[in-house]
């Protein structure tokens, strides 16, 4: 009876205990950069250092263009599990969203819960700070989706590798290439279809600074902000209308990407089993080749004996 009233109390005070441990290592901490309030657990202190040291320059990069950091202090918290998440977001964002940017409140709820969240956050932080930059500067409602997306794919410093590239030339070969327009329906999109519009607004911004540069389109957003029409924005930034800048825009994408579709893996999966069969044909010829002239060989030797026979 004594042991059992001791084991009570030993695992009373263990649970206790790592209550309190827990809270102490949970307990929230914050950390100010300029404009920026950081809101994060006291064990993700050196996460979180580690994360604005590869934003430093990127972000830099991003107020240069805006003229300044942002215009009010831009609250940055960070969740560490999906129902803490969930909570902060409340539940309105589609399944695939790592991290949301409130523009009204200036708040940026960022995941890490898995090692991949963990690896892209750099780029998903700059990304969502761009959306609240272009909401400080520019009424909302007059910047289309696609622009407000590409932009934050572009400052992120997300490029379009490989991997986008032939998303891009499966959408051009399947006919599913999203009208830049249509993409203001982006969080309806289920999350395959979520990438290849993300990958269509990043493809379109960064076909619009080849052609124009940051100038033109700092210039297209203060067009934007002052004209309600996308066609007078365009026509005074570019000369030309959107209509027009989004046919030149797809035109692009055909001439450049549309032979990768040779690097769908299902594609890649015919063409070496065509490959593999042309191989096992070609050495089949080769060896049918060879043993035939192995018999003319025979049969010229067979003669030559016959005659030396003959002769004899």
């Amino acid at each position: 009876m004594v042991n059992i009233r001791k084991l009570f109390i030993f695992t009373i005070f263990v649970v206790t205990f790592s209550g309190i441990i827990k809270q102490a290592f949970s307990a929230q901490q914050v950390w100010m950069r300029g404009n920026y309030r950081i809101v994060f657990e006291e064990s993700d202190s050196l996460l979180v250092k580690q994360l604005f040291r590869k934003i430093e320059q990127p972000l830099k990069k991003l107020e240069n263009f805006f003229n300044g950091d942002a215009g009010r202090v831009v609250t940055i918290i960070i969740t560490k599990s999906e129902e803490e998440y969930k909570r902060r977001t409340r539940g309105v964002l589609p399944e695939w969203s790592q991290a949301a940017a409130f523009t009204n409140q200036g708040l940026v709820i960022l995941r890490l819960v898995e090692a991949r969240e963990v690896r892209e956050s750099p780029q998903i932080l700059l990304h969502e700070l761009t959306h609240i930059f272009l909401a400080d500067y520019y009424p909302l409602g007059r910047i289309p989706v696609w622009l407000n997306e590409g932009m934050a794919e572009y400052f992120s410093g997300k490029t379009l590798d490989l991997q986008s590239r032939v998303r891009l030339a499966n959408a051009l070969a399947a006919k599913k290439i999203v009208d830049l327009r249509n993409i203001d329906s982006l969080h309806s999109f289920k999350r395959f279809q979520a990438q290849l519009a993300y990958t269509e607004a990043l493809s379109a911004v960064d076909y619009f600074v080849g052609r124009y540069g940051l100038a033109g389109l700092k210039s297209l957003l203060n067009n934007l902000a002052q004209y309600r029409s996308y066609q007078t924005a365009f026509k005074k930034t570019t000369g030309h209308d959107f209509i027009d800048f989004e046919l030149n825009w797809y035109q692009e994408l055909v001439n450049r990407y549309r032979w990768l579709i040779v690097l769908n893996i299902d594609n890649l999966i015919w063409i070496t089993m065509a490959l593999l069969a042309l191989a096992a044909i070609w050495a089949i010829h080769r060896r049918n080749r060879r043993r035939l002239k192995e018999w003319e060989e025979d049969d010229a030797d067979n003669s030559i004996d016959s005659d030396k026979w003959g002769e004899e």
